[in-house]
């Protein structure tokens, strides 16, 4: 074991777990440092120790934990981490057929996963405030109510029933990309929290950016190679915008985008096709 993190950027500090290691010492360590976060690679550390007794107590210390480069077969691997606040799980493949019950994580507030069809309660967690999944396969999709959603990013998906997104009408931040069924978006007019978007790789959205200029919420915006912008003039009713990206190809006609310059704040790149300026310039 030793201190390490996920990414040099990253101010998070991390024990990191390796096989041979003692549950004695690693909680030692924990208290002693006070990092109460762990990474648990599948490359280093064994699947034994989910169902080692000692372990309990390493698992029922933890904050944030870092999961990846393990077959997920049974629903007793995720348990043992159940007291995480933040689970982070890359690299990883779902398994078997037991479901997995989200609700077993009673202090579950972030979660990032690729998705599984053994997964139930996601949607309906009652603390858990945001979900970045990755190749969401549930084909048809509703999305259920939900007041607690803060922050939702979906990853590459089958087809949905988008404008049940609005089911969740506390979120504050929606990160969509790579779904080619994504295609009308008038639905974000009805997220009222709605503060930032992300659209990146939804090649078929229609009227785009008419749809967004309907969310007065807006603080931040970024548009990456989604649907086809010929004018940016609808644009002008996010008047609360503080940052707007767009990146995507295709021709601009309608190169008039000067009232950018007159919302308050407002920092801005935009590259479409030959078209390109910011607000440094």
């Amino acid at each position: 074991m030793y201190i390490g993190s996920t990414a040099k950027e990253r101010p998070d500090h991390f024990v990191v777990i390796e096989s041979g290691d003692s549950a004695t010492e690693i909680l030692a360590l924990m208290k002693e440092k006070q990092i109460f976060n762990l990474i648990l690679d599948g490359k280093t550390c064994d699947t034994a120790i989910f169902e080692l007794p000692e372990f309990k107590e390493v698992f029922g210390n933890v904050n944030i934990i870092y999961f990846s480069n393990f077959n997920i077969d049974k629903s007793e691997i995720l348990y043992a981490l159940k007291n995480a606040i933040r689970l982070e799980i890359r690299k990883c493949t779902y398994k078997g057929k037991e479901l997995i019950d989200w609700t077993v994580f009673t202090r579950l507030e972030e979660l990032f996963t690729p998705y599984s069809k053994r997964f139930v309660n996601l949607f309906t967690h009652p603390v858990l405030k945001t979900i970045f999944i990755e190749k969401f396969t549930e084909e048809n999709y509703r999305f259920p109510e939900n007041e607690i959603l803060h922050t939702l990013s979906i990853e590459g998906s089958v087809s949905c029933d988008w404008s049940t997104l609005t089911h969740f009408n506390k979120l504050e931040a929606l990160y969509l990309c790579e779904i080619k069924s994504l295609t009308d978006i008038s639905w974000l007019e009805d997220l009222n929290n709605l503060k930032e978007l992300d659209i990146s790789l939804c090649k078929d959205v229609e009227a785009i950016t008419e749809a967004i200029s309907t969310v007065k919420t807006l603080k931040y915006l970024h548009i990456f190679q989604s649907g086809m912008i010929e004018s940016l003039q609808s644009l002008a009713n996010l008047t609360s915008l503080e940052e707007l990206t767009i990146e995507n190809k295709g021709k601009l006609i309608d190169k008039n985008i000067s009232f950018l310059d007159t919302i308050p704040n407002l920092e801005y790149s935009i590259e479409i096709g030959s078209f390109g300026t910011t607000s440094d310039k």
